[in-house]
């Protein structure tokens, strides 16, 4: 799909669906709109240069795995999450988008091995309804219009916290890291030690088990 009017990739219904090896690039509006779906699975597509969102979803059930996938360029957040529970989200690229990398409002889902660079404003925006979800083996970089701001935690609720721990933050520095967290309530809620060390492979069948030292 390319320049299109409006958005490039819509699916309004459906259950076990599967979107696979597309292109959505330069749409007038956003690049894949995922609404009133269930158990989807999203991978191998590249999302670039839409003017709203990258990839959103916004409607429908659970269980949605979304797998190696580009979003890059897009006016709006590469991926906007902003309804579900239980999502796997892994290694997929969300870079040089005008808003978040990772706009985030399901619960008890999985992030794992993901790259969120050069995003304008945050690499993972947790929202006020977040919680119960994980964050591991993921590379942050931050972009350098907005060199802290690598994860805005949004959640108001009390004792609710985030597992960030054995992601590459670009530093080795906990200080530096801990900068690049911003927390709207409940101060550090956002659990990031132990971190690693050097940059995250996300390749297929890497930095899947946690090792003992980071």
């Amino acid at each position: 799909s390319f320049d299109n009017g409006g958005e490039g990739i819509w699916l309004n219904s459906g259950d076990s669906m599967a979107l696979l090896n597309s292109r959505s690039e330069g749409n007038a509006a956003i690049g894949v709109h995922l609404t009133s779906v269930t158990g989807l699975i999203m991978a191998e597509n590249t999302i670039r240069n839409n003017r709203l969102e990258g990839v959103l979803l916004d409607g429908g059930g659970d269980g949605h795995i979304f797998r190696e996938n580009i979003s890059a360029g897009n006016k709006g957040d590469g991926f906007a999450l902003s309804i579900g529970a239980k999502i796997r989200v892994e290694r997929n690229l969300s870079t040089q988008n005008d808003s978040d990398g990772f706009d985030v409002s399901v619960t008890n889902s999985v992030f794992i091995q993901n790259a969120s660079e050069s995003n304008a404003l945050y690499q993972f925006r947790l929202a006020s309804s977040a919680s119960g979800d994980t964050f591991q083996h993921n590379n942050l970089r931050t972009s350098p219009t907005n060199p802290d701001s690598g994860v805005y935690n949004g959640s108001t609720v009390v004792g609710n916290r985030f597992t960030f721990t054995r992601n590459w933050w670009g530093t080795t520095d906990s200080a530096g890291i801990r900068a690049r967290i911003y927390q709207k309530s409940n101060a550090d809620s956002v659990i990031y030690e132990p971190f690693r060390l050097g940059q995250v492979d996300t390749a297929a069948g890497a930095d899947t088990v946690a090792p003992a030292t980071p």
